[in-house]
């Protein structure tokens, strides 16, 4: 199967960059699913599992709201918070974390 280079990052760091599979995330308007040789895309990503295959082993990332920017080279996905799960029980708990945050921000007043 063909690779295409893979990055993660967050505004700060390089959470992961190399060599992958296949990616797949919730994107805002469903899930989408990318291999090498994608056609262009730029979309958002909602809270939720983005699923990183490399050589056969999928990686789990929970992540906050992110962008994802597909070449047929290269994925990039910008977000704010990103982790590593072991698996789905606990990415099901680290998505209501990071929901509760956003909840919270958007119900906190902007002060002038």
């Amino acid at each position: 199967m063909p690779t295409f280079r893979f990055i993660l990052r967050t505004p700060d760091k390089v959470l992961h960059e190399g060599p992958v599979d296949q990616v797949s995330a919730r994107a805002a308007d469903g899930s989408i699913g990318i291999l090498a040789g994608h056609e262009p895309l730029l979309t958002a990503l909602d809270v939720g599992i983005l699923r990183v295959t490399a050589d056969g082993r999928e990686t789990l990332w929970a992540t906050g709201d992110s962008l994802m920017r597909v070449r047929p080279d290269r994925v990039e996905v910008l977000t704010d918070y990103a982790v590593t799960v072991p698996g789905p029980a606990e990415a099901a708990r680290r998505l209501e974390t990071v929901r509760e945050w956003y909840r919270a921000a958007r119900d906190t007043p902007v002060s002038q």
